[in-house]
């Protein structure tokens, strides 16, 4: 054969018929080769015979390495979107104590450490609402 191999997913699915790009791309997904197959309209039997079926599944590999790789980094991005989103919960007073559990729980801040915190939130609630009752009485003189 004078043909070189295919080193890569995009060679080997440029080499590949219809039939095999639709198998490859139901591979994905599917469970094994022959929900692949039917998924693909392809008779199992002929996935098998398939002289390819080797460079098809190199194929198949580095496409899941490559989503998973390409999943990691989307999470990693929403992990960061959320982590915001719980720092923001931490301005709202219904939410606050919740968030503030959330955080410490996820940085390994002991439970004695967090009672520690949760006064201080407390007493820092406290002031503010002092603050805010003496700015009103000023309002009402």
């Amino acid at each position: 054969m004078d043909q070189q191999m295919p080193t890569n997913a995009n060679e080997i699915l440029a080499q590949a018929t219809p039939e095999q790009a639709r198998w490859v791309a139901a591979r994905l997904t599917a469970r094994s080769d022959k929900e692949a197959a039917k998924r693909a309209g392809v008779h199992p039997s002929t996935v098998s015979k398939w002289p390819n079926k080797g460079d098809l599944d190199q194929a198949v590999r580095q496409l899941l390495s490559q989503q998973t790789v390409a999943a990691a980094f989307i999470l990693s991005q929403a992990a960061a979107r959320a982590a915001r989103v719980l720092t923001d919960s931490l301005n709202d007073k219904r939410q606050r104590v919740q968030a503030a559990n959330s955080i410490l729980d996820r940085q390994g801040v002991t439970g004695e450490q967090k009672i520690s915190v949760t006064i201080f939130d407390l007493e820092e609630w406290k002031r503010q609402r002092r603050e805010r009752l003496a700015d009103v009485e000023q309002m009402d003189e």
